[in-house]
C-alpha cells in the first residue's frame, strides 16, 4: 500500500515509507524560503526540513478522491499554507498531525497564507491542504485528512 502512495508523493521525497525529517536540497530550501518571505517572514531562517509521513499523505490522497466523487461539480486544489507552533509542541504536532488538543490550542487550527513569527521558540509548519478556494487567505480543515505537514522551518 505504501508503495502505491509513494507513486503520488512529491518528487522531492526520499522514496521510503519511514516517517521522519529529511534535509532539503539548496533549491528546495530557496523555494520554500522565498515563499515564506512572500508570506511575511522577515526573520533569518536557520533550517528547513522536509517532513515525510506516507500515512498522512495517503489520507490526503483518499480524502481528495472522496471529495471529488461526492461533489463532482466542485474543483478541489492542494494549496500551501502555514501555521506557527511552539517548538515544545513540535514532536506532538508531527506525531498527531497538528491535532489542536495535543499542541495547547483551544480550537481547531486555521492555516494562513501570511505568517509572522514572534520568537525563536516558534517554528513554522508548511502544510498542503485541500480546499475548493485556492485563493483563500485562511483555510480551516474539516478534519486531519484534509492536509499533511510538508516542511518544518526553524528560526
Amino acid at each position: 500500500m505504501e508503495g502505491v502512495i509513494l507513486r503520488y508523493a512529491p518528487s522531492s521525497w526520499v522514496r521510503t515509507t519511514t516517517t521522519g525529517q529529511y534535509e532539503v536540497s539548496s533549491s528546495e530550501f530557496n523555494e520554500i524560503a522565498a515563499e515564506l518571505r512572500n508570506a511575511g517572514i522577515s526573520k533569518t531562517i536557520k533550517k528547513i526540513n522536509r517532513y515525510q509521513n506516507v500515512y498522512d499523505f495517503g489520507q490526503v490522497l483518499i480524502r481528495e478522491q472522496h471529495l471529488t466523487v461526492m461533489n463532482p461539480g466542485t474543483q478541489y486544489y492542494r494549496v500551501r499554507r502555514y501555521v506557527v507552533v511552539e517548538k515544545c509542541y513540535l514532536n506532538d504536532a508531527l506525531e498527531y498531525n497538528l491535532d489542536y488538543r495535543r499542541i495547547n490550542r483551544s480550537s481547531e487550527i486555521t492555516f494562513s497564507k501570511s505568517i509572522s513569527v514572534r520568537s525563536s521558540s516558534e517554528v513554522v509548519l508548511v502544510v498542503q491542504i485541500i480546499t475548493d478556494n485556492k485563493m483563500a487567505s485562511y483555510v480551516t480543515p474539516k478534519n486531519c485528512a484534509d492536509f499533511f505537514i510538508e516542511y518544518i522551518v526553524e528560526f
